[in-house]
């Protein structure tokens, strides 16, 4: 059962050429009325004038108080004159509310905006992540083409595809790990929670590991997931992001056990338009699968383009990816935690900030594990509850 939020949505548009500025806008929820709209201009957005490069060091540095600056420059972006007021004036009379973030510019995109922050109302020296925040929750939104693909609900059992492309002794993905505190997290809260109904319902969970794209695309067709997850590596190729399936080497060549399967944007459109069905909720587990401008290499700056980027031309409502190398570690823990609350019916939007203050109280904010995976919806984020 979905519930809906009051809801806003803060608009980066594309560029106005002419006068050299991005449109800001602040769109109310009913109608999709622009309620308030300012300017930002180019120059703002051109990384070299910034004190350090916000791109380059989310992607390259696990650890820094630079975070903090960075999440405060980009709030002031968007948090100018009328469109700032009428944000405010919303958080203060809605306890519970969403905040969406619409960004149509690649280049604006590819900031990371999951470290906006700004100084409490009530204690000028402390500090909101929004995007950690489970009652006033802050993510990314873009415009679904195709709203009326045919979607699966009120039935039992929801179905979760976990595909694991890496090999189950990679120490830097921890796939093993991850499935089972995926499993812990869910049986817990059976267990434990006396006001937790799932005791009436079914989470089937299929697990494919190391699949070629044949055994992929057979089992996405005959399971039809509500939600799939993949757990492995990303890699660019000709400047596109591509997912990397390890494959076992049955040629007895005396070569390496695995074999190096590149799954693209062209076998992904082809295996997920499969009778037209699509997933609730994709989450990429690899490393920069939202990264459209990974590092100043030649290759990286070619990088225009993301897996998640696949998923949006598939109109899928919600996807999870990755906007830097996650740890192995780190990332067992968001799934675990957001697991957790998909088992509760949370909305997805408060399961991810959940998820994420999970990740934040294994170190701190000056770590960028919290801020790396990216939430991007098409349509009001829902719990996946399903009735019979």
């Amino acid at each position: 059962m979905s519930e809906t939020l009051p809801t806003i949505t803060i608009e980066i548009g594309n560029l106005d050429k002419n006068k050299n500025v991005y449109p800001l806008r602040l769109i109310g929820q009913d109608k999709g009325d622009i309620l308030a709209e300012e300017s930002i201009a180019k120059k703002e957005f051109e990384r070299d004038k910034w004190d350090v490069d916000p791109i380059e060091k989310m992607l390259t540095t696990p650890n820094s108080p630079e975070f903090e600056k960075i999440g405060e420059k980009l709030y002031e972006l968007i948090h100018k004159g009328k469109v700032g007021m009428i944000w405010d004036k919303f958080i203060i009379d809605n306890n519970d509310c969403r905040v969406q973030l619409r960004i149509i510019p690649d280049e604006v995109f590819s900031f990371p905006w999951e470290f906006v922050c700004c100084s409490k109302r009530d204690d000028k020296t402390a500090i909101d992540r929004l995007a950690t925040q489970p009652n006033q929750t802050f993510y990314r939104t873009y415009e679904n083409r195709n709203p009326n693909l045919p979607e699966e609900s009120g039935l039992l059992p929801l179905r979760v595809l976990i595909v694991i492309g890496s090999g189950q002794e990679d120490k830097k993905v921890l796939a093993e790990d991850e499935l089972k505190l995926i499993a812990t997290k869910i049986r817990h809260n059976d267990r434990k929670d006396p006001e937790n109904r799932l005791t009436h319902r079914l989470i089937d969970i299929e697990k494919l590991w190391n699949p070629t794209l044949t055994e992929l695309s057979e089992k996405y067709k005959e399971f039809k997931p509500h939600i799939f997850h993949f757990i492995g590596h990303g890699t660019i190729v000709n400047g596109k992001a591509q997912l990397i399936i390890e494959t076992p080497n049955t040629k007895n060549d005396g070569g390496p056990p695995f074999e190096q399967k590149i799954w693209g944007d062209a076998e992904i459109k082809s295996d997920f338009k499969v009778l037209d069905w699509r997933p609730n909720l994709v989450i990429i587990n690899a490393c920069r699968t939202e990264a459209k401008d990974a590092n100043r290499s030649e290759d990286f700056k070619k990088h225009i383009w993301s897996i998640g980027d696949i998923f949006r031309d598939l109109d899928i409502p919600a996807i999870i990816a990755m906007q830097a190398d996650i740890e192995g570690k780190s990332a067992c823990i968001f799934s675990g935690e957001l697991y957790r609350h998909i088992a509760k019916f949370t909305p997805l939007d408060v399961a991810v900030a959940n998820a994420r203050i999970a990740l934040r109280q294994q170190t701190d904010f000056t770590y960028r594990e919290w801020a790396i995976p990216v939430l991007t919806v098409s349509m009001p984020p829902r719990s996946e509850e399903h009735t019979s």
